[in-house]
């Protein structure tokens, strides 16, 4: 099993890219999520969701997220 800070580099890495492979970036959230109980690896999957599998996806996931009251309190 990767760590945290193994997966966010080649979370970097992945974005880095001309081409970025957002259904890998998507996994790597994934597996990150597992590690880490941050509402922002929860925020930024869903933003890669939506990159990886379209729009509706993401905006599924963020509404997800809204609902949950996870981000309450940040801006």
């Amino acid at each position: 099993m990767r760590g945290a800070y193994r997966l966010q580099a080649e979370i970097a890495r992945a974005h880095a890219s001309d081409t970025a492979d957002w259904v890998a970036i998507a996994a790597l959230y994934v597996e990150l999520r597992e590690l880490s109980q941050s509402p922002f690896v929860d925020l930024s999957l869903a933003i890669a969701r939506g990159f990886a599998e379209g729009p509706e996806s993401g905006l599924a996931a963020l509404d997800e997220l809204e609902a949950g009251g996870a981000l309450s309190g940040y801006h």
